[in-house]
């Protein structure tokens, strides 16, 4: 297993550099962001996200990290951090809407009850974003989610992120 993971990583690498070779001019654009996570049936619920989104041309490449808490008034303190990052198509529909679909992979440590878990995750996302202004954007996404650690999960996460291009 941990063969085909690192291979899917090294794929989603190598996708870019193509696109990193030709179209470091006037496409290129980088921002930040801040994504807020809803509700879905992935291991983290809720929680937020930095993003660092980085278009080249038609193709998007987006490192994040990701915190999540839940109050131990609620039930068991939850903890949960995300590194990953997703690589994605980006589709314009217009000068103000772009629709982007790819896949991520990442690593999420889990605190739950006294229990600690470290599963990678692989997903697809399908998203869009509406420019409000030149350089801001507010969209949101839905992914299907795998998470491989001691168990198997299969879930879903959908977010809101806010983003900002410099």
């Amino acid at each position: 297993m941990k063969k085909i993971l690192l291979s899917f990583m090294l794929c989603l690498g190598l996708m870019s550099i193509p696109a990193m070779a030709n179209k470091i001019e006037s496409d290129t654009s980088v921002g930040v962001g801040i994504a807020f996570n809803g509700g879905g049936t992935s291991v983290l619920q809720g929680g937020s996200a930095i993003k660092v989104p980085v278009n080249l041309n038609t193709i998007r490449i987006e490192p994040e990290f990701a915190w999540g808490y839940v109050d131990p008034d609620q039930g068991s303190s939850t903890n949960s951090f995300y590194l990953g990052s997703g690589v994605y198509l980006l589709n314009d529909m217009s000068n103000d809407i772009n629709l982007y679909y790819g896949g991520k992979v990442g690593v999420r440590k889990i605190e739950f009850g006294g229990i600690d878990d470290t599963f990678f995750e692989l997903g697809g996302i399908f998203g869009f974003e509406y420019f409000m202004q030149k350089q801001v954007s507010l969209g949101g996404e839905i992914g299907l989610l795998i998470d491989i650690g001691d168990d198997k999960a299969l879930g879903t996460q959908t977010a809101v992120t806010l983003r900002y291009y410099f």
